[in-house]
């Protein structure tokens, strides 16, 4: 539940480290998200943040947009298979 929750607030620095042309705070953010995601061996999201983390530490942003896309299609798999799991729970 604390994922799904926190999940937009890092998606969100991604996109605004993007738009500010910010590859330290893609980094930053990207790594974040990759160690959270990492905790449900979610191994797709993690192979997407990781391209957006090392984007960010190469400080070349060209491609970024094209990688944060296929993060975001990732990300969506894995909120509905963690909702489905937290709703089972209940």
């Amino acid at each position: 539940g604390i994922f799904l929750e926190d999940c937009p607030k890092l998606m969100g620095e991604i996109h605004n480290a993007l738009k500010e042309g910010s590859a330290a705070a893609l980094g930053r953010a990207a790594h974040t998200l990759k160690g959270s995601a990492g905790n449900f061996g979610a191994r797709a999201v993690v192979q997407r943040a990781l391209e957006l983390e090392m984007t960010g530490k190469r400080g070349e942003l060209s491609g970024a947009e094209t990688a944060y896309a296929a993060l975001e299609e990732e990300m969506a798999r894995l909120k509905e298979a963690l909702r489905k799991s937290v709703d089972s729970v209940r």
